[in-house]
């Protein structure tokens, strides 16, 4: 039979024709058995699982389910899919599969609209009112202000242009309400206060006048329950006038805060307290965190300060210059007190502390000054004329100082100065870096050892249990 072109193309076409149904045939059959059952027929095909009976009104961990993963009853690795084996999971993902829902005991809440209500534990989520105590601290000297911002971190906000200066603090169960300036003023203070920290100057006559017109007026406070001073003593310790005012004899202060080594201190209700730094003058809070102790410092010691005539501090001067030891430390003097200091002074004032390894610090009327806690705050170690000053105070000088482990060098004669610098030359950069560390981190240690007695003294005072 004789083939034409014809029939060969007929012949092609038929083939295609059935090749393309053929393959259609098992295109569509494959994605019928990929569709997932649905409604009952899924239900049907499902193997029953049997959970344990809750009530609705229990918080249930949620089931987990992994995507893809049947529920069967045989072994992971006897199911094959496309002929090809599934691997067991891994004991993590296998816990997954295998999770039962379990119910979790609550806790029963009482007077709820039904025990275990959620509803109501999350009401009780809500913030509740703090039962804080308020604290009035009113302060009329520099010690009120190094207390607040220096040893209880408190903050200052300036009002009416500086007449007031205002912070509040909360501590434990006590809120501190501080308020300092001319601003505090008997007539212009709340007069509906309870508890009362009241800070004041008495070195001086005339400011040992101003303290009594306030602690007289105290009477006129109706509500004052608790009240405590806090007081610049004489820098000579006659300060037997505040005793009157102690509770201990019939007075309404409770705990007394007092400045410099005076013969009153017993442990008790009156307490040492430290000068701090002169915070009238701007001095600032210094944080350990921002200095670079572990860079060299240009001066092996410093002196800057005012010159009494027929004092120790011409002495100091006089070692100074005979040996001279101007070309290592920094130097600069005056010869009369001033009250203010300009910004150009304060800060080569503080720039110099910073780049010195040693403060001298010789007396003046007291041997305690506000030198000795500035160097620290720069981690410049005092090196204080250890000598009792003329007057009624303890013989032993700096006393809360030495009690509390203060690494600083003492003299009792500026003789031995020459000595000592002779050391320092022989400190290894390494040695310098560890002492000035050490100091930092003491008066860190210090400060905050202050205020918890601060915070101890006034709680177990004022509200005893």
């Amino acid at each position: 039979m004789r083939v034409t072109l014809k029939k060969v193309a007929l012949f092609v076409m038929v083939v295609y024709l059935i090749l393309t149904c053929y393959a259609a045939y098992f295109l569509f059959s494959d994605k019928l058995g990929k569709i997932k059952p649905t409604g009952a027929q899924q239900d049907k095909d499902r193997p029953v699982k049997k959970f344990r009976q809750r009530p609705s009104h229990h918080a249930m961990t949620p089931r987990v389910q992994v995507k893809d993963t049947p529920i069967i009853n045989k072994p992971p690795e006897q199911v094959a899919k496309n002929n090809t084996l599934i691997q067991p999971l891994p004991p993590a993902e296998q816990q997954l599969v295998n999770f039962q829902p379990v119910r979790e005991e609550q806790p029963e809440v009482v007077g709820a609209r039904g025990k275990g209500d959620i509803g109501l534990r999350l009401d009780q989520l809500r913030p509740v009112k703090e039962n804080l105590i308020d604290i009035e601290i009113w302060s009329r000297a520099g010690v009120g202000q190094y207390t607040w911002q220096h040893l209880l971190g408190g903050s200052l906000e300036s009002r009416l242009g500086g007449i007031w200066s205002y912070g509040v603090k909360k501590e434990r169960n006590m809120k501190f309400q501080f308020r300092m300036g001319p601003g505090v003023h008997q007539s212009k203070t709340p007069h509906d206060v309870e508890n009362l920290i009241l800070v004041l100057n008495g070195r001086a006559p005339d400011k040992v006048d101003f303290a009594r017109s306030w602690l007289d007026y105290l009477d006129n406070y109706k509500n004052l329950q608790n009240v405590a001073l806090m007081i610049i003593g004489s820098e000579v310790c006659d300060n037997d006038w505040v005793l009157p005012y102690m509770t201990s004899h019939g007075g309404p202060v409770k705990i007394l805060f007092i400045v410099y080594d005076g013969t009153i201190v017993n442990g008790k209700d009156i307490l040492q307290w430290p000068l701090g730094v002169a915070t009238y003058r701007g001095f600032p809070v210094v944080e350990s965190s921002t200095l670079a102790l572990h860079m060299p410092r240009p001066y092996r010691c410093n002196f800057l300060g005012t010159v009494y005539q027929n004092s120790t501090r011409e002495d100091l001067l006089r070692v100074i210059w005979q040996n001279h030891l101007i070309d290592v430390c920094y130097v600069k003097t005056r010869a009369s007190w001033e009250p203010s200091e300009k910004t150009e002074t304060r800060e080569e004032y503080q720039r110099i502390l910073s780049q010195s390894d040693l403060t001298l610090s010789p007396i003046g009327t007291n041997t305690e000054c506000y030198r000795l806690y500035e160097a620290c705050a720069y981690g410049s170690i005092p090196v204080i004329e250890d000598v009792r000053t003329p007057g009624n105070c303890a013989k032993e000088p700096l006393r809360l100082l030495k009690q509390m482990g203060a690494p600083f060098i003492y003299v009792k004669d500026w003789s031995e100065l020459p000595k000592i610098l002779e050391t320092e030359a022989k400190k290894t950069p390494g040695e310098l870096v560890q002492r000035r560390t050490e100091l930092v981190l003491w008066y860190d240690k210090f400060k905050s050892q202050l205020k918890e007695i601060f915070l101890d003294k006034v709680q177990g005072t004022f509200f005893p249990k």
